[in-house]
């Protein structure tokens, strides 16, 4: 069984109908990858002053643990592993998906389905030293 559908397996019904999405884009370059989770972060937290529910803590824990997942892949790295680690942080960063980031949970699924990714890829969630 593919990594991306032993994750997608692991999912609520929910996260995992958002994920499959997230499978299907092309896999970005780590460098990318990280660019873009950080971006979304910084943005997150700008408007976290302006949105009653926003829970940036887990916000924040999602984006340590998709640095820690990019982190995670070799140079060159092994095509499963980086569209596994792809669509974690593509989900991060889709406002969309099984719950409304804006909501008082809205990041719980996206720590799901990063701690799920680092547990089927076998890897621990600590950034690379």
């Amino acid at each position: 069984m593919r990594f991306v559908d032993q994750i997608e397996s692991r999912l609520s019904p929910s996260t995992a109908k958002a994920y499959s999405k997230c499978v299907s884009f092309t896999p970005a370059p780590q460098a990318e990858l990280q660019e873009r989770s950080a971006k979304y972060l910084a943005q997150l937290e700008q408007s976290n002053s302006n949105t009653e529910f926003l829970d940036i803590d887990t916000a924040r824990k999602v984006a340590t643990g998709c640095d820690a997942l990019i982190a995670g892949l070799s140079n060159p790295c092994d095509v499963a592993h980086h569209r596994a680690v792809h669509a974690a942080v593509e989900y991060f960063i889709l406002e969309d998906d099984g719950e409304d980031d804006s909501s008082v949970i809205g990041f719980d699924d996206d720590w799901q389905v990063v701690e799920v990714t680092a547990k089927v890829l076998g890897w621990g969630l600590e950034p690379s030293q």
